[in-house]
């Protein structure tokens, strides 16, 4: 795995987890607390089928 893999994983990650935390609370009335562990579960999800693509 080289530097431009874990860069680009890391901001999926960071783009994806921080607008889908945008998107849910903006469209639901959930607490933020799920809203946060959605979200974060989300941005693993990505970075990992990214990840798993590129190996």
């Amino acid at each position: 795995m080289n530097t431009k893999t874990v860069i680009i994983g890391f901001l999926l990650f960071s783009i994806t987890t921080i607008a889908s935390f945008l998107l849910i609370d903006y469209m639901t009335d959930i607490n933020d607390g799920i809203v946060v562990i959605i979200s974060l579960a989300v941005g693993f999800l990505i970075e990992y089928l990214y990840r798993k693509k590129t190996i």
